[in-house]
């Protein structure tokens, strides 16, 4: 049976909010602005027992495998964002905020859905965009939005930047959503937050108020923080900042090596566990990235593998910095 529907916006009302806010353009962005909130403490983000990192931990256990489930354990006893967009669909979304929901707890969610079709049908992105706004209603959550978007999209990409646009616009109405829009990453593009502070113009950021840094990269903590508060002297508002530590603990691959952005070698590590707040001011740490899947730059597809899980575990550190 459905929960919470009576909480929940339909697509229609979606619509209707987005068009008010599109139709009073710099007025809407100074009351969005203005209506922002800030993220909920970590203590109260939610851990999925349903995860692959957690029917493993049980697996192991079960089959009296105590080292290993020891090692998987400090994945599965993280809050680790859930991946959703065209691939899975805002169904499968919805029955994740539910489960969160009902467990008292704040759902952490990627929308990773322009990017990964590499801006073809921005129709149907829009479209998810409502659907999943409408999965979320006006209940509490966590949206990063688009991992590896606007690094790798190019400023005549209009179509795509207006799409994502559209994205930020419809998920930060929504009244307990907090959004972190995607910035790249301090060890990528050689760190240029000009460039990309113009990306960010473009698909409205001060609307939503919050930066994703280090989505899919291991560069040290640290080194994001200084990113993002360059990125924040070159905008006209005030940044949040979540930077994915799910594998930064040994910081990055060096950059003399080929492709040094593919852990080919198993080199990366879990890095500081998921907090809001940190010793820095308006900075959460996240695991984005799911920790313990495979990437698709060395052992395709994208899944969910022990091995990975293992060798991320093991080589885990708190360290922000070199």
């Amino acid at each position: 049976m459905r929960r919470i529907v009576k909480r929940r916006p339909s697509l229609s009302m979606v619509a209707v909010v987005t068009a008010l806010l599109v139709a009073v353009g710099g007025t809407a962005t100074a009351l969005a602005a203005t209506a922002r909130i800030g993220p909920p403490p970590s203590t109260t983000w939610y851990v999925d027992p349903e995860s692959p990192a957690n029917r493993e931990l049980a697996s192991l256990q079960a089959d009296g495998r105590h080292d290993e489930a020891a090692l998987i354990e400090r994945i599965a006893s993280q809050p680790r964002f859930n991946w959703y967009g065209l691939f899975i669909g805002a169904n499968r979304l919805e029955e994740y905020v539910d489960r969160a929901v009902a467990a008292g707890n704040v759902p952490l969610v990627v929308i990773f859905n322009v990017e990964a079709r590499e801006c073809g049908d921005l129709a149907a992105a829009r479209r998810f965009y409502d659907e999943a706004a409408a999965a979320i209603g006006s209940r509490r959550a966590m949206v990063a939005l688009e991992p590896d978007s606007l690094g790798s999209m190019k400023l005549s990409e209009r179509a795509c930047f207006a799409a994502i646009r559209y994205g930020v616009r419809v998920l930060s109405a929504l009244p307990g959503t907090t959004v972190y829009m995607d910035a790249g990453a301090s060890d990528w593009g050689g760190g240029n937050p000009l460039g990309m502070a113009r990306k960010l113009r473009r698909v409205d950021i001060c609307r939503a108020g919050g930066v994703l840094l280090n989505a899919t990269h291991a560069d040290w903590t640290v080194r994001n923080v200084r990113y993002g508060r360059a990125l924040e002297r070159l905008l006209a508002c005030r940044l949040r900042i979540l930077v994915n530590t799910a594998e930064n603990g040994q910081g990055p691959n060096p950059r003399t090596r080929a492709r040094s952005w593919c852990d080919s070698e198993q080199h990366y590590g879990l890095g500081p566990d998921p907090a809001s707040p940190t010793p820095y001011p308006r900075v959460a740490y996240g695991w984005v990235n799911r920790p313990g899947y495979t990437q698709q730059c060395y052992d395709p597809p994208v899944r969910w593998a022990l091995y990975r899980a293992l060798g991320l575990a093991e080589r885990a550190s708190s360290r922000v910095g070199p």
